[in-house]
């Protein structure tokens, strides 16, 4: 998973308070499927991993697509839009830079 430029920060949507750092580590959990569901440390709200608050596009699926190389070509909004109905589910654009080597 690229990381660079990527500050692993997020917020609880109910105490609004930093969870960065624990909902990160606990990926190790989620990515197996052990469980979908975050539990705030701070005040102990659960919910699916994809309702915490992300500062920057962040997302989490059982179903992704890498598109490596494409500049600054992209999708459009009515594309997005369009691919988030035909999937009743929402669509998240993540951009991240590769490291050069």
């Amino acid at each position: 998973t690229p990381t660079e430029g990527f500050l692993e920060e997020a917020g609880c949507p109910e105490c609004r308070r930093e969870v960065g750092e624990p909902l990160f580590e606990s990926l190790e959990e989620w990515m197996p499927a052990v469980s979908d569901n975050f539990t705030c440390p701070l005040c102990g709200h659960e919910d699916d991993i994809n309702g915490f608050i992300y500062l920057q596009p962040c997302a989490f699926s059982n179903l992704g697509f890498i598109f490596n190389n494409w500049g600054e070509a992209g999708f459009t909004q009515a594309f997005l839009d369009s691919f988030a109905d035909w999937l009743d589910q929402p669509v998240t654009v993540v951009q991240v830079k590769l490291p050069q080597g």
